[in-house]
């Protein structure tokens, strides 16, 4: 069997995942870091493709992936900058006229802003997608991402925060005082996907400290984000390579980021994002702590989702997107990503932009509530006394289970993940609620209790 119907065969039969790590106690929630608005909203929207200049990867507009995620009631988005891309034959010049490459990032950029979303750029990407490292600046290895010239992978971050970050160029021909880019995740996958910096741990060091400095050179408040890990174990293997590596001036990240999907198999174990998150952050956490270097608690999800090549319909997947998202943001994730979704998910996060826009703290009851190990119970309580709940039976098990919850409203509003919506009254300070099970994700449901009356 070839590999892509090998996918297709696992996906066609999926389970969700069991859970055979060590999760650990939440990370603490996001401290303010910006007055931008909407900075602390927990979503990143990744929706259409890439050309890593700012289009669509057919080189179309992405603004009507923008009003898409606009329509989700998100406050971030995302764009992936192609070194090679913007600087093919040379470093740019950006004080005259823009270089024709440099053209659809500008309107992006600027689309981005006039619908009040904060952009997570990823850039430079190096290798992965882009190939490597342009032909004029060259490679230390062929086929690997490390540039001979590394100075010029510093210099083109530095062009890029003088042009976007906030205060940079381009807002000053704006008249914009009060917005930029402030979130920069440095290259994409860089331990094994395509073109990487496997056996070039120190060389990514390098790279990562030396285009943090020239960011935070022009932005000292910027959000370094990495290191974007893929969700194979022998991702973190290389990470721990890198930490141990003799990089200066070190890696000092404020954002510590990883990618994950959930139902790729064919690829490893399926493992659950929470087996990720806490791998790979327990091996930079346990780097810092032996480094006497103080570990960031912010972690973001940047890439990710679940079902890769769509073979389920929109009503599971937005059921696991329900599910998906109040177990990650339960562990503390800071942000995690709304990509490539069905109709159907556009509800759901909709629903989840709209009562779990501040989700913390987001505390985990399934166990209180005897729904099993595959179901789940996370409530986020008000200080008024109100409460927020996802609750969903035991995924893969058709029998329907009746649960009361504790309320404190006289009655509460309830919405599936199709997003009908209803109210049930309260008998004694609890609801009955019947929940529907399924062979695959179950029936969920998001409860909105509005305090007391």
């Amino acid at each position: 069997m070839g590999m892509t119907a090998h996918l297709w065969a696992l996906l066609a039969c999926h389970n969700p995942p069991e859970l055979t790590c060590a999760v650990e106690a939440q990370l603490p929630a996001p401290e303010p870091w910006s007055e931008q608005p909407g900075h602390l909203h927990p979503y990143i929207g990744q929706i259409g493709s890439w050309d890593g200049a700012g289009g669509e990867l057919d080189g179309s507009s992405k603004v009507p992936a923008l009003d898409q995620q606009v329509e989700a009631g998100l406050s971030w988005t995302f764009m992936p900058l192609h070194w090679s891309e913007l600087e093919p034959d040379g470093p740019a010049d950006l004080s005259g006229p823009l270089p024709p490459e440099w053209e659809a990032l500008e309107a992006f950029v600027l689309e981005a802003h006039a619908r009040g979303l904060n952009v997570l750029v990823q850039a430079p990407v190096v290798g992965g997608n882009n190939g490597g490292p342009p032909d004029w600046v060259g490679a230390v290895e062929k086929g690997r991402s490390a540039p001979a010239d590394m100075e010029a992978a510093f210099d083109f971050c530095g062009t890029l925060a003088q042009r976007y970050a906030p205060g940079g160029t381009l807002w000053q021909e704006q008249g914009v005082s009060d917005w930029g880019v402030q979130a920069w995740e440095l290259d994409n996958e860089p331990g094994s996907y395509r073109t990487h910096w496997e056996q070039q741990e120190e060389d990514f060091g390098d790279f990562f400290a030396g285009c943090a400095q020239a960011i935070r050179g022009v932005d000292p408040d910027a959000q370094i984000v990495g290191p974007a890990l893929a969700a194979g174990q022998g991702n973190t293997v290389w990470w721990e390579d890198v930490l141990a590596s003799e990089a200066e001036p070190g890696l000092d990240l404020s954002v510590f980021s990883f990618h994950s999907y959930e139902g790729m198999d064919s690829i490893g174990p399926d493992r659950r994002s929470e087996c990720v998150l806490w791998e790979q952050y327990g091996a930079y956490r346990s780097w810092a702590e032996s480094a006497g270097v103080t570990p960031t608690t912010a972690a973001w999800h940047t890439e990710g989702g679940f079902d890769f090549l769509g073979r389920l319909g929109g009503t599971q997947r937005a059921r696991w997107r329900m599910q998906w998202s109040v177990r990650l943001l339960g562990q503390g994730a800071h942000k995690i990503t709304f990509k490539d979704p069905k109709d159907e998910e556009l509800v759901v996060q909709a629903l989840l932009s709209e009562h779990l826009a501040d989700p913390w703290p987001l505390e985990d009851r399934t166990a209180e509530l005897g729904l099993g190990e595959f179901g789940g119970a996370w409530v986020h309580e008000e200080e008024n006394g109100g409460a927020v709940w996802v609750l969903w039976p035991t995924n893969g098990d058709p029998a329907d289970q009746d649960i009361w919850l504790p309320v404190s409203a006289s009655e509460v509003r309830l919405f599936d993940s199709s997003g009908e919506t209803w109210t049930e009254s309260a008998q004694d300070g609890e609801v009955l609620l019947k929940l529907r099970g399924s062979r695959r994700y179950s029936e969920t449901l998001l409860v909105v209790d509005p305090g007391d009356d």
